[in-house]
C-alpha cells in the first residue's frame, strides 16, 4: 500500500484515500477478496495479509475502560468541534419558532414553512437526549453528550469483542474484524460532528420554547395586574410606602427595601401563583411555596423578573402609569445591569440584555396588557435598566451605547418622573 501518509512527530499514521477505499470494500464484502471490486483488490489483499498478521491482542486491550475512553476522547479533541459557531439560516429559525409555538406539531405550522417544520422534527426526534436540561450549561450539556456516547461505544465493543475475531472460521465462513481503539474514536467523532450539526437547532428549540413559555408567564400576569388595578383603584401592586432614598434591591430582608416585594404581592394576595413568575432561564427561580405569609423572595437570585421600580416614583396609588400617553413597561425578565451592580461590578455595559435568555434579549410587559421580546434594554428612547436622570448623564457622556462603560448602580436610585421605566431587581 503507497499512498499511506507517513506521521508527523506526534501525529497518528493515517491511512491514504485509495487504500482507506480499498479496506472500506474489504469491510463490506464481509473480508471475500472475490467479491471486491477489481480496481481495489491489490489493496484490498495486502491489507488482509496485515490484519492477518494480527494475531497478538492490541497493547490497549490491557488497558481499562476509563483509560481507553481518556485516549479516544484526546485524540477527539483534535477535530476541535465548536458547535456554538453554528447558527440556523434564517429562514430555518423562522420555521424552527413556530414548531415551538405549534407545540412540535408541524401540520399546525404554515405551509411555507412547513416542509423544514418537518424536517427539523424528524432530526430532533433521532436525539437520545432532552432538548434541554433545566440548571446545567451549554457545555456541561455537550460533556455530558461526548461522556454518554463514549460509554455506549465502550458497552458495545465489549459486547463485540466476545464474537468478532480477525481470522477467518476454520470453516469457511466470512471473515469480521475486532472493533479497536481507532475505531471506537472514528464512531465517537462521527456523534460529534453529528452533534456538532444538530446542536444549534438544539438550542434555538430551547430558546425559543423558553421565550414562549415567558409570554404565556406575562399573559398572566397581564391579567393579574388587571384585576389587581380593578380592585385598589388603579394602583400598582405595592407591599410597603416604598420611600425614596431606601435602598430598593435588599430582596428578603424587610419590605421596605425590596421592590421585588412590591411584586410579590400578586402572589401574597392570590392573584397570580408563584409559577407565572418564574423563568426557566433562572437555574435558582423558585415555582412554589407553601407558606401563605410570605412577602418575599428568599434571595435576590430567586427573582426571575425585574418590576417597575416604585421607590420614590410620583403617582404610583393614583393610576398615572396606567393613564400614561404611551405604555410603559411594568415587567421584564430580570436586569442583567442590576445583577451586575449588586455582584460588586466596578464597570458594566448598561445595554446588556437579561441572562434569562443568554443575552438575547427580554420579554417584556406592557402597562396596555400587550408583550413583546426586546432585542435590547431600549424601549422607545427610554433604557429599562435606568432611571431618566442616569440616562442623560450616559448620553452627555457618549457612554450610553453598546459596550459602553459606565458607574454601576448603587440600589438606592429613584425614578425621575412616574412614567419613568426603571426596572429593579
Amino acid at each position: 500500500m503507497t499512498d499511506v501518509q507517513p506521521p508527523h512527530s506526534g501525529d497518528q499514521p493515517t491511512l491514504g484515500f485509495q487504500d482507506a477505499e480499498a479496506v472500506d470494500a474489504l469491510v463490506s464484502a464481509e473480508f471475500d477478496l472475490g467479491r471486491v471490486p477489481a480496481r481495489l483488490r491489490e489493496r484490498a489483499g495486502k491489507a488482509l495479509a496485515l490484519m492477518d498478521g494480527l494475531d497478538a491482542p492490541s497493547p490497549t486491550d490491557a488497558l481499562n475502560a476509563d483509560q481507553r475512553i481518556a485516549q479516544g476522547m484526546s485524540r477527539i479533541a483534535a477535530f476541535s468541534i465548536n458547535p456554538e459557531s453554528l447558527r440556523l439560516s434564517p429562514a430555518d429559525e423562522d420555521a424552527l419558532e413556530a414548531l415551538v409555538q405549534s407545540g412540535m406539531n408541524p401540520a399546525q405550522v404554515s405551509s411555507g414553512m412547513r416542509a423544514r417544520a418537518e424536517a427539523q422534527l424528524r432530526v430532533l426526534s433521532l436525539l437520545d437526549i432532552a432538548p434541554a436540561t433545566t440548571g446545567a450549561s451549554d457545555a456541561e450539556r455537550r460533556e455530558s453528550l461526548i461522556t454518554r456516547s463514549m460509554k455506549l461505544i465502550e458497552r458495545e465493543s465489549d459486547a463485540q469483542r466476545t464474537r468478532l475475531s480477525l481470522r477467518p472460521p476454520a470453516d469457511g465462513a466470512s471473515r469480521s474484524r475486532t472493533w479497536r481503539l481507532a475505531d471506537l474514536v472514528s464512531v465517537a467523532a462521527v456523534l460529534l460532528i453529528g452533534a456538532a450539526v444538530v446542536w444549534p437547532i438544539m438550542a434555538q428549540a430551547r430558546d425559543s420554547s423558553r421565550r414562549a413559555a415567558c409570554l404565556s408567564n406575562s399573559a398572566s400576569l397581564a391579567s393579574a395586574f388587571s384585576l389587581y388595578a380593578n380592585d385598589h383603584r388603579e394602583s400598582l401592586p405595592m407591599a410597603s410606602a416604598s420611600l425614596g432614598g431606601l435602598p430598593w434591591w435588599n430582596v428578603g430582608s424587610k419590605v421596605s427595601e425590596s421592590n421585588s416585594a412590591n411584586l410579590y404581592t400578586l402572589r401574597r394576595a392570590n392573584y397570580a401563583p408563584l409559577q407565572t413568575m418564574a423563568c426557566s432561564g433562572n437555574s435558582s427561580a423558585v415555582m412554589s411555596c407553601d407558606d401563605a405569609t410570605k412577602s418575599d423572595w428568599d434571595r435576590f437570585e430567586n427573582v426571575s423578573y425585574s418590576f417597575l421600580n416604585l421607590f420614590g416614583r410620583p403617582g404610583v396609588a393614583t393610576g398615572s402609569v396606567y393613564h400614561a400617553v404611551r405604555p410603559v413597561v411594568l415587567l421584564a425578565d430580570r436586569s442583567a445591569v442590576v445583577v451586575r451592580a449588586r455582584a460588586g461590578a466596578i464597570w458594566i455595559d448598561v445595554t446588556e440584555n437579561s441572562p434569562n435568555h443568554n443575552g438575547s434579549g427580554q420579554t417584556a410587559l406592557l402597562s396596555d396588557g400587550s408583550a413583546r421580546f426586546l432585542n435590547s434594554p431600549d424601549f422607545e428612547g427610554d433604557n429599562i435598566w435606568l432611571p431618566v436622570s442616569i440616562e442623560d448623564a450616559l448620553r452627555r457622556s457618549a457612554q450610553l451605547k453598546r459596550g459602553g462603560r459606565a458607574e454601576p448602580l448603587r440600589g438606592i436610585e429613584t425614578p425621575s418622573s412616574a412614567t419613568d421605566i426603571f426596572l429593579g431587581p
